[in-house]
């Protein structure tokens, strides 16, 4: 039953799938690809992109799966890039609230009840609890 909040959204009827679509092109719109944030926050050098581009060629895998095999991305970097992303990346839920589309209320609300689910059963959306 693992879905995501957004999924969440579309089956308690909070917003149509044609809405959470056009969400979602819209954020992807303004935003820079992956590599362009780690070039243009100094996480990696050219030369360290261009050897994830090589290998990412070579082996058909993500450019992350690339980063990981070629030793650039760990916990740190993970953590620092997450910093980047929330800084630097529109919120999906931002373009909702701003277009009317969702009120903050009803948000708010469905945020609460999708906690809870997780909290329910969190094994379901893939956390393993520490005994």
């Amino acid at each position: 039953m693992k879905i995501s909040f957004c999924e969440f959204l579309v089956e308690s009827g909070i917003v149509t799938p044609e809405i959470m679509v056009q969400a979602f092109i819209q954020q992807s719109k303004g935003n820079k690809s992956l590599p362009r944030l780690i070039k243009d926050n100094n996480l990696l050098t050219t030369d360290q992109i261009l050897a994830v581009y090589e290998h990412q060629t070579s082996e058909h895998c993500s450019f992350e799966k690339s980063c990981q095999v070629l030793g650039y991305w760990s916990e740190e970097f993970s953590l620092q890039l997450d910093g980047i992303i929330k800084d630097q990346v529109p919120s999906i839920f931002l373009y909702l609230l701003k277009n009317q589309h969702v009120t903050f209320t009803d948000l708010t609300v469905k945020l609460d009840e999708y906690v809870a689910m997780v909290i329910e059963s969190p094994s379901d959306f893939g956390i393993e609890i520490a005994a």
